[in-house]
């Protein structure tokens, strides 16, 4: 198994809310590349197609934007 794997973001939320109820947004867009470990997010299955979700604290890098 690979390491790290490499796909392309479809979605992302608005951010995370830090202690003081402020939301950090995120700084990943849809259409980018992405890497992150092989391990890491939860996979799920939707007709037929795989997507992994994660937060994107977990990502490695980001290689478009």
């Amino acid at each position: 198994f690979p390491v790290t794997i490499m796909g392309e973001v479809i979605a992302s939320g608005p951010g995370v809310v830090n202690m003081n109820g402020i939301v950090i947004p995120n700084t990943t867009e849809v259409g980018a590349t992405v890497i992150f470990p092989s391990f890491g997010g939860q996979r799920i299955t939707v007709d037929g197609e795989e997507y992994i979700v994660c937060k994107e604290q977990d990502l490695i890098a980001i290689l478009e934007n």
